[in-house]
Formats: C-alpha cells, structure tokens, sequence
C-alpha cells in the first residue's frame, strides 16, 4: 500500500526505474505528476464530495478494529481521520504544490506513522496545523484551474464515460471491459443521518464547490 499513498517513496525512485514505468496509479497529489516525467499524461476521477466521505468512513470502521464498534458519526468526529482523509481532500489533492512537501495522502506525515497510529493502542495523535495544509480562497481556485489541466477527468457516478473515453483515446481493452468484479464496495447497511451528511457538505465546501466545477467540466467535454 505504501508507494500507492506515498510521495516520499515516489521520490525515491531512481530516474532509470521511472523512466521504465508505464503507468503510476495511486492516492497521490496532482504535482506528483512533475517526479513521473515531462510526457506524463494525467487522469483522475472526483467523487461526489458527501458520497465520499461517508465510503472513508465506512472503510475505517470496516478494517480497522479500533473503529469496529463505532458510529459514523464519532469516525467523522475523530480529528486525526477527518483532517487527514477526510477535510476538503479532493481540493487539496488538486492544489497541492511541490513545495508543500507532502509526505502521503495529502498529509506531511508518511505512510507508516499513519497507519502506525492507526493500529496502536493508545488514542490517535492530535493533527497540528502543520500537519496538514489549510485550505482557503486561493487554493479553491488553484484546485480549480489544475482541472482543466487534467488529460482525462471523470467522475465517480458516471465512471462508464470515464472508461469509454480512455478506450477511445488511448485504445485500452479494446475487446471491452468486465466491471462487475468491483472491490472495496461500502455495502454494509450502517446509518448515515441526515445530520451527518448536512455536516460534511457543511465543513467540506471547497470539494463541493470543486466538484461542481469538475461536473462542468466533464459535462462540456461530452457534449
């Protein structure tokens, strides 16, 4: 899992192993693309910003024990998982920079002291401001513009243009693509309420506004 999430170990790849990768696939930052080479041609798919974060939350109460008895609502009330995988993310996946030095995720802090935590014992560690980058008023229009920037965008809810827009362009599965073997699926019948879901489109309002301006953007392209 650690060179899925990791820019650190990115990074650490000698430019003759780079030169031979074909293709990157990962939970990385958009400005990973400048460690991967100048041809490299970007694609990514944003999720419906409250469908989300209820899947993250599902996914930490689904394999992480310390979470097994937990409701959503106390998952999302945790600081450590709401500020690193959860506050504006997608937003911050588009606007990070080089210079911002992210570790993993879109965190400062690597792989290995994430899930550390997450698997101790103790209480998971208090975020500190320079854990995870704020995001304001120009990183909403940093993440914005790096839209128009991506090769192939798509979107979570209509992932079959997605797919057929990379066959046409690039020729993948020409002999058609099975898609009923999905994994990772949040099919357990766990509670969201209303409130929670008024909370996180509340507390996430630069991933709506990003993903609105991703729906845009994906739907003039299919015009």
């Amino acid at each position: 899992v650690e060179p899925y999430t990791s820019m650190a170990a990115l990074r650490a790849l000698p430019a003759a192993r780079r030169a031979e990768i074909r293709l990157f696939s990962g939970h990385l930052p958009l400005c990973a693309r400048e460690l991967m080479g100048p041809d490299i041609a970007t694609l990514t798919v944003l999720r419906e910003p409250v469908a989300r974060t209820v899947s993250v939350l599902k996914h930490f109460r689904r394999l992480w024990p310390r979470f097994a008895e937990a409701t959503l609502d106390e998952i999302y009330d945790e600081p450590f998982i709401y500020r690193h995988f959860v506050e504006n993310f997608q937003t911050r996946v588009l606007a990070l920079t080089a210079a911002d030095a992210t570790a993993s995720f879109c965190s400062r802090v690597s792989y290995r002291e994430l899930r550390d935590a997450l698997a101790a014992a103790a209480p998971l560690p208090v975020p500190t401001a320079d854990d995870v980058i704020a995001i304001d008023a120009g990183r909403v229009e940093a993440a914005c513009a790096a839209l128009a920037t991506v090769d192939v965008l798509g979107l979570t809810e209509d992932i079959a243009s997605f797919v057929a827009e990379l066959r046409r362009r690039y020729g993948w599965w020409p002999d058609g693509i099975d898609a009923s073997g999905r994994v990772n699926v949040s099919a357990e019948d766990w509670d969201v309420s209303p409130s929670l879901r008024r909370r996180i489109a509340a507390d996430n309002a630069a991933d709506i506004e990003v993903y609105r301006r991703a729906a845009t953007l994906v739907a003039g392209s299919q015009r």
